[in-house]
């Protein structure tokens, strides 16, 4: 099952690619940016059609953005991560999927536009406090809800607060997407997403600098590490599913 959710995931995420990047992607088949070229279905494979033509269009040969299929990771892993819970709990599963999507959503667009349309933000931090108030109320009662809904509204005021005190350092995107994890992590889950995002962006991005291949003030895309954070704190708490 794992295998075929990360399949269908990356079949997801390179449409979501096509979507959030071309204005015109109702129209027709799917084409080389370059040459215009329509792809055939071998062209399509998610991840193996990338490898196979080395990045490149099979016809003119123009490079292929690492965005496709960084694309295809990105939903990929989120449906793989799903995976590990809908196995174990159909309902709790789906929920995790649902906030995971919107993450790699925002992780797609980061990558490609440095920036994440406020439809993806706040669509899925609606959408999460709404499945998690849901899930809570069966589980604690109506208190509960109360305080974990008021918790969000607290953190979203937090990152309108913060979203602008920092706005020429870090963008106001990413504190959304923080009470977002936020409501599919919670409050310690949340911590430790953030650290592994922190050290995986570490990893990447040091040897870049000082490589003078990157500079400190380049603007960085935060969202993937922070999808990165999620994944791995799921799927190390998936064995104990608790809400």
């Amino acid at each position: 099952m794992k295998l075929f959710m990360f399949i269908l995931g990356a079949c997801i995420g390179s449409f979501s690619c096509v979507l959030l990047s071309r204005k015109d992607w109702y129209i027709g088949r799917s084409r080389c940016d370059s040459c215009g070229e329509t792809l055939r279905w071998y062209n399509l494979i998610p991840l193996l059609s990338y490898v196979l033509q080395r990045g490149r269009c099979s016809k003119c040969g123009a490079k292929i953005g690492a965005n496709v299929i960084l694309a295809e990771i990105y939903m990929g892993c989120a449906f793989l991560c799903a995976a590990f819970y809908i196995e174990k709990d159909m309902v709790y599963g789906l929920y995790v999927l649902t906030v995971l999507i919107f993450l790699a959503l925002a992780a797609i667009q980061d990558t490609n536009e440095k920036m994440v349309y406020c439809g993806i933000l706040y669509g899925g931090t609606v959408v999460a406090a709404l499945e998690r108030s849901m899930l809570v109320l069966f589980k604690s009662g109506t208190k509960e809800v109360f305080v974990f809904l008021a918790a969000i509204a607290a953190l979203e005021a937090a990152a309108v607060i913060l979203s602008r005190l920092f706005s020429d350092k870090i963008g106001s995107g990413d504190f959304d997407i923080l009470v977002m994890m936020y409501a599919l992590c919670q409050g310690l889950g949340t911590v430790y997403a953030v650290t592994y995002a922190c050290i995986a962006g570490c990893i990447v991005y040091l040897p870049l600098i000082i490589m003078k291949k990157k500079k400190r003030t380049d603007t960085l895309p935060l969202a993937p590490f922070l999808n990165f954070g999620t994944w791995l704190w799921l799927v190390s708490m998936s064995a104990d599913i608790a809400f």
